[in-house]
């Protein structure tokens, strides 16, 4: 009887043992999960550089680039939309969670942004703002805010780029921006480029 009594009591504490091993695991995990969805947000915090900042940055770091290409410093007047950092942020945390709750139908990788070049037409560079630079200018607005490479050529023939207003994160100090390049001569991959600068001391650096 008291072997019995004893076996009994060491299944009981073994119980709670594994129960409690098991809550602080669950405890732990929970911790790290949320952990990691806030360094997320602080990676993806990224916001409309302030504009004279903005113009600052594409006087000195962007603009002399084009002066090495053929179409020189020609910009289409709206700016393609940004990348969509509130989206993707949720798609991870989504991924995350369903990870976190084992649910196999909601961890497939996650893909972003398409390579696509929606236009921001609530907002028009100012030609007076960037040096020596020549704005296509248009008053048409295209279906969806996404014209096609034919709609573009009709309109304003080609020779000229399409960029982003720069977007930038204050936690992380990084900066980046889309171009795509619209030209006759230069077709099929390599139009769309992403650049991410860094804020250092005196300006900004590549990363």
């Amino acid at each position: 009887m008291r072997s019995h009594l004893c076996f009994l009591s060491l299944s009981i504490i073994a119980c709670v043992t594994w129960f409690c091993s098991c809550g602080h695991a669950d405890k732990l995990r929970a911790e790290k999960l949320a952990d990691t969805i806030r360094k997320l947000k602080e990676k993806a915090d990224f916001r409309p550089l302030n504009e004279d900042e903005a113009y600052a940055f594409l006087n000195r770091y962007y603009l002399p680039g084009l002066d090495t290409l053929p179409i020189k410093r020609k910009i289409f007047i709206y700016p393609l939309a940004g990348v969509n950092f509130k989206k993707r942020l949720k798609d991870e945390i989504a991924r995350l969670e369903a990870e976190f709750n084992n649910d196999t139908t909601k961890t497939r990788k996650l893909f972003f942004d398409p390579p696509d070049f929606p236009l921001d037409s609530s907002y028009k560079w100012d030609a007076s703002r960037l040096t020596n630079t020549t704005i296509i200018d248009n008053e048409t607005k295209f279906t969806n805010g996404r014209p096609s490479t034919a709609e573009l050529h009709k309109k304003f023939g080609s020779g000229y780029m399409i960029i982003s207003y720069p977007l930038y994160n204050p936690n992380t100090k990084i900066l980046q921006f889309r171009q795509w390049e619209e030209n006759f001569s230069w077709c099929g991959t390599g139009r769309d480029s992403r650049f991410v600068y860094e804020r250092v001391p005196g300006g900004w650096k590549v990363r």
